[in-house]
């Protein structure tokens, strides 16, 4: 993914907002990070079908997937370095190979929660793993639930 052609105003504005904080603490670009996450289904059915025109019927096969998701958790710096995305699965724990015999890709990190979701341990489990030896600022993207 490329970053959009207006990226030096979106700078000079989050700059002009955080510049104080960001020399208080003498933090560099590259040490300004953005985070999200988000949920994502294991089986995402269409939302359109294409059969004969006039059908009365159309079945919609899937998996049972649909309704199993985990969440995907993404981070990029303010000069577009992109953290490992961190992958939690809603499991007691994450075994340490895939079903079929596989490990998990180096390109990922992975971790599990009873419900799937980010808590505080994997929280700080995260930021050791992708900011063990430096000092950044890190936006997150959160919305409570009750």
């Amino acid at each position: 993914q490329h970053l959009p052609e207006c990226v030096d105003e979106l700078k000079y504005h989050f700059l002009k907002k955080y510049d104080k904080k960001i020399s208080k603490y003498n933090i560099k670009e590259e040490n300004v990070y953005n985070m999200d996450e988000t949920p994502v289904q294991f089986d995402m059915p269409y939302h359109y079908t294409l059969d004969v025109k006039g059908e009365q019927k159309i079945t919609l096969k899937t998996k049972g997937g649909e309704k199993k998701n985990c969440t995907v958790v993404l981070c990029i710096s303010m000069t577009g370095e992109k953290i490992k995305p961190f992958i939690i699965f809603k499991r007691k724990r994450i075994p340490k190979t895939k079903p079929n015999g596989d490990r998990f890709p180096i390109s990922i990190v992975a971790a599990a929660s009873p419900k799937g979701w980010m808590n505080t341990k994997l929280m700080k489990e995260w930021i050791d793993n992708a900011f063990s030896t430096r000092t950044v600022i890190l936006l997150l993207h959160t919305v409570m639930s009750i």
